[in-house]
């Protein structure tokens, strides 16, 4: 009897949690916020919370907690946009790939990541690079070994890694004490995301992968292949999962499981979920009390996927299935990431404006393309133009627009919280603006500012470079 009641208070917590997340953690308003913390040009500190832009109201806006898209459209949404991947000249959803490509095609895809035309403009480790160092990277590329047709092997992430140009990990700076952008960096590698394998670089060390209309290498060991694709098909959509709805999960210390011992697992990760009475009583020597089990893959001695049981605490930022796709959810998910570091394409351990759209939308199930660019242009959401207004035109606009809609310039993607007064604000993973009249750029954190107040190194204001907004339709 007592296991069927703490099952119950369990289930009972997971759907509250499932219908609402809870309200950010109080920020200190107020003088004693401002005299500690500091504030973008324009920003008030009760603006640091989604509670005040959950208040605004505006022509278009509607209850914060109304769906406004259910589960089976948001699987539409997703089928419709599934084709990210361009081999050929045609366009594939990732579950389209065949079971073979040709060779040139493989080569093609590889080769379209180029040597520099200036090696010397690169540096590592300090050192400008020259034309014998780039030759090296592209001879461990192993494109001689590219037959004229390559069986693709399919597989998962088991953790998170960055997605390169080229089968290394050196950092390739545009300057001598560059540390923040690497040149070889591509895209973020998050953990539980099916890949197709195309190729092996030269030492034995990388793949080359595609995945979310991506590719490029990343080292094996982050890697574990499925021994055929039905198995692969099979774990895309497991019928039970957790969502991470905090900033990140990070899984205990295990010393009897080393693959998934302190596991940093970002916002979105889904994770297989076991129920209770399927699940083991012991997980590595601990009684799984109070913990939801789930099963996670990892790459076994082989390379080959297996699965590892792993415990998750009920008591962490998880939800049992998917958020409900709500403009409150929305929000609230933004907010947990206000103050973290911006990490160019997954950096760090951090993400950059795309990257922060991909975790939060990733909470209700949308499967997004890579670039903020691509994000822009959906199908299925309402995009409006906005280059040719100027910017009361522009405010004008934004005014109809509900809170949660993307805005964007070349460049950068932002999520639209509401207007006060007469500026429009938003939150983003910012890597660089100024204040008016200043030139000091670099800010590197999840930030909310006005589009008014902060400058690009154009010299141009965020408002008056603002191209274009994508309102999410609702129902």
């Amino acid at each position: 009897m007592t296991r069927r009641i703490i099952a119950l208070a369990v289930i009972i917590a997971a759907a509250l949690s499932a219908a609402l997340i809870a309200p950010d953690a109080a920020y200190a308003a107020g003088e004693a916020a401002e005299e500690y913390v500091r504030l973008a040009p324009g920003v008030t500190a009760e603006q640091m919370s989604a509670d005040y832009w959950l208040s605004r109201k505006n022509k278009r806006a509607v209850r914060a907690d109304k769906l406004i898209m259910t589960e089976a459209e948001i699987a539409e949404f997703n089928r419709a946009n599934a084709k990210q991947i361009s081999i050929g000249g045609e366009s594939y959803a990732l579950t389209d790939i065949p079971d073979a490509v040709p060779g040139s095609v493989v080569r093609a895809l590889i080769e379209n990541h180029a040597l520099p035309d200036d090696p010397a403009s690169r540096y590592v480790n300090g050192q400008a690079t020259d034309s014998a160092y780039w030759d090296a990277l592209a001879a461990n590329r192993a494109e001689d070994a590219i037959g004229e047709s390559v069986t693709v092997r399919f597989g998962y992430s088991v953790r998170r890694a960055s997605l390169r140009s080229f089968p290394t990990n050196d950092f390739a700076g545009s300057t001598p004490t560059d540390k923040l952008y690497d040149k070889l960096v591509m895209s973020e590698f998050m953990p539980y995301l099916p890949l197709a394998v195309l190729h092996e670089s030269a030492d034995g060390e990388w793949y080359y992968v595609v995945l979310y209309g991506f590719g490029g290498w990343v080292e094996k060991k982050n890697v574990a292949l499925c021994r055929d694709r039905a198995d692969w098909e099979a774990r895309m959509s497991p019928e039970e999962f957790l969502t991470v709805t905090g900033r990140e999960l990070r899984l205990a210390e295990e010393p009897y499981a080393p693959q998934i011992s302190a596991l940093s697992l970002p916002m979105g990760t889904k994770l297989p979920l076991v129920r209770e009475s399927d699940a083991p009583t012991t997980v590595n020597a601990r009684r799984n009390y109070g913990c939801y089990v789930v099963k996670l893959p990892v790459r076994g001695d082989d390379g080959y996927i297996r699965d590892e049981y792993a415990l998750v605490p009920v008591t962490e930022d998880v939800t049992v299935g998917c958020l409900p796709f709500t403009a409150e959810n929305e929000l609230r998910l933004a907010f947990r990431l206000l103050g973290d570091r911006y990490g160019w394409a997954g950096m760090y351990g951090a993400n950059d404006c795309s990257g922060i759209v991909h975790e939060i939308f990733a909470c209700f199930g949308f499967t997004l393309p890579r670039t903020a660019e691509a994000i822009m242009h959906v199908d299925g959401w309402e995009y409006l133009d906005l280059t040719a207004g100027s910017d009361n035109d522009k405010l004008k606009e934004l005014a109809d627009i509900p809170a949660g809609s993307l805005l964007a310039f070349p460049g950068h993607i932002m999520l639209y919280l509401g207007r006060a007064g007469d500026r429009a604000y938003v939150i983003s993973a910012v890597g660089s603006f100024a204040e008016p009249g200043k030139t000091d750029y670099a800010v590197n954190s999840v930030t909310v500012n006005s589009l008014a107040d902060t400058v690009r190194r154009s010299g141009k204001t965020w408002l008056t470079s603002l191209d274009g907004a994508l309102v999410c339709k609702y129902r």
